[in-house]
């Protein structure tokens, strides 16, 4: 069973077109900054006429933004359809699911060392977490979940950056079950000391 937002069809050559751009300039972006990436340069890369980019993208940095509303809008589809309040351990593989199939962007993100990406992903969360945690702990105070929150985030976006890079080697579920251990059991035991 497929759990994951499907996008409208386009015509073959189009989306062939638009993948070749989009892999060759998150390709790019693991060794440069987007600021040093030209359109002919990525066109050469991704063996794409000028022409046919400048069709749908104004320039390098509307390619990216494309590229980070299209995962963003996946994300902001499992908010919508799967809460994190309803089943904690299908969202967080579903979650991580996604991450693997973008895994060319996942590699772009965290080889730049900015994590804006991944902060505006669990943004779309945030009040998802906070009432999970506030339900499950029997915890009331805003600031102690605030700080649950951005703890698990930088934890877990810590985690997926060293699974992207291949420093742990985990699928999703495996990966999934550890985030959803260390961070129940952790995040009770806080609350109980």
């Amino acid at each position: 069973m497929n759990t994951l937002p499907q996008s409208k069809p386009e015509n073959t050559k189009v989306l062939r077109s638009k993948l070749k751009l989009r892999k060759s300039l998150l390709e790019l972006l693991k060794s440069r900054a987007i600021s040093r990436i030209t359109v002919q340069e990525l066109c050469s890369e991704a063996q794409v006429n000028r022409t046919t980019f400048y069709k749908y993208y104004k320039n390098v940095d509307d390619l990216l933004e494309h590229i980070e509303t299209s995962i963003l809008d996946d994300f902001r589809y499992i908010a919508q359809h799967l809460p994190v309040t309803k089943n904690p351990d299908s969202f967080i593989h579903i979650c991580l699911e996604l991450v693997y199939k973008n895994n060319d962007m996942a590699q772009a993100i965290f080889a730049s060392g900015k994590y804006e990406l991944a902060r505006q992903i669990f943004g779309i969360f945030h009040d998802q977490f906070i009432e999970y945690w506030r339900n499950s702990l029997n915890c009331n105070d805003p600031k102690t979940l605030e700080m649950i929150y951005f703890f698990v985030m930088n934890g877990v976006i810590g985690i997926v950056s060293r699974r992207t890079d291949g420093t742990i080697q985990a699928d999703a579920e495996e990966l999934g079950n550890f985030i959803h251990r260390i961070t129940n059991q952790g995040v009770a035991a806080f609350t109980r000391a």
